[in-house]
């Protein structure tokens, strides 16, 4: 972000990481969201888990009042 590194947000590359992204993929691009993981698994040097919570059907009335 603004070319900050994750140390600069204080992120510790060296501990478990838990990423929690809850309706946040479906409003990006794709090329975006693939930026967002190659970034984390690339400057993530522990483990690192990711939950993802995204709507799994955008036809439905859920996804049609989200979208």
């Amino acid at each position: 972000v603004g070319g900050k590194t994750l140390g600069e947000f204080g992120v510790k590359n060296d501990l478990p990481t838990f990423v929690i992204a809850e309706c946040l993929f479906c409003y990006l691009e794709n090329s975006a969201t693939q930026g967002i993981m190659k970034m984390l698994l690339e400057n993530i040097a522990s483990d690192l888990y990711i939950a993802n919570f995204d709507m799994m059907h955008p036809k439905d009335a859920f996804g049609k009042m989200m979208l």
